[in-house]
């Protein structure tokens, strides 16, 4: 993350690395593609599934953490990423 002060009384954050990394890192782990980035089956347990591994959960928990810390840096990104293209 870049912080910058060139604007007086303003601060600028630049987090392209930041968000570089954090993206090579999900595609790393991500096999399938989606046209959005909701689901219809967002509150549908499927009893079939098998838990995530040790790994698989820590993986996950981490990237949500980044998203969400991502999210409160950048107002509005989340309604912005659900828009349709």
């Amino acid at each position: 993350m870049i912080i910058g002060y060139r604007i007086d009384g303003k601060v600028q954050l630049k987090m392209n690395d930041y968000i570089d990394r954090l993206l090579d890192l999900i595609h790393e782990t991500m096999d399938s593609k989606s046209a959005t980035p909701k689901g219809n089956h967002l509150f549908t347990a499927n009893p079939d599934a098998s838990a995530l591994s040790s790994s698989q959960s820590e993986s996950f928990n981490r990237y949500a953490a980044k998203l969400l810390f991502f999210n409160a840096s950048v107002p509005g990104l989340i309604y912005r990423l659900s828009l349709p293209i």
